[in-house]
């Protein structure tokens, strides 16, 4: 599945940058999934920002942490969705779940929570398994002739499985990781702060 992301990805560039690199943000799962692209169309890439990836294979214990993968998508399917959430949130290290909206939402914001909500089936029943069991080229990563920056949230810390693979990965591509503002979810949660510094970032 994170090849065939990464492929579309890889067409989706083409299709948009032509034979120009592009500079690309990626957070989360989309962050272990731009391993695979730099591995495979490293050609296509300027500077490529891996934010907080959580991938198994950049942490020690990765055969752990692979097995509490499987485990959340086992429970999604055998005792149902809120059950494999509860389970994901201690794997990830985050305790209390998202932040609560401090406004009545919008109408475009409570259909973004409807559409969300429909995904979750899919994240949790197939997505972040095979999230866990992807084995990303770390040596292409390490060897690639783009511009590869590892990336982490202020306020993550490190017994945050996600917080803990962008450290790795800034390691990987011989930097220290960049401290963009918020956790996990900076983008969202402070959205002007992490836009600021993204813009900065990509201008060095």
């Amino acid at each position: 599945m994170v090849q065939v992301f990464a492929d579309d990805a890889h067409r989706l560039l083409k299709k948009v940058a032509g034979d120009e690199k592009s500079c690309i943000f990626a957070s989360s799962g989309g962050a272990t999934i731009a391993l695979d692209l730099i591995a495979r169309h490293a050609d296509q890439i300027d500077t490529v920002i891996l934010h907080e990836p959580p991938s198994p294979s950049l942490l020690p214990n990765k055969a752990e942490a692979r097995a509490g993968f499987d485990d959340v998508c086992d429970t999604c399917e055998k005792e149902g969705l809120f059950p494999a959430m509860q389970k994901f949130m201690v794997l990830v290290g985050v305790q209390g779940g998202p932040p609560q909206p401090d406004h009545e939402p919008t109408p475009e914001e409570k259909a973004q929570q409807a559409l969300m909500m429909g995904n979750m089936s899919y994240f949790f029943g197939r997505y972040i398994r095979n999230i866990g069991r992807y084995e990303p080229d770390l040596d292409a990563v390490a060897q690639a002739p783009c511009r590869v920056i590892g990336a982490i949230g202020a306020e993550s810390n490190d017994s945050q499985l996600a917080c803990a693979g962008g450290k790795r990965v800034a390691q990987i591509a011989g930097g220290e990781p960049v401290v963009f503002p918020g956790d996990h979810g900076g983008f969202d949660g402070k959205p002007k702060e992490f836009a600021a510094k993204l813009i900065e970032v990509l201008a060095k």
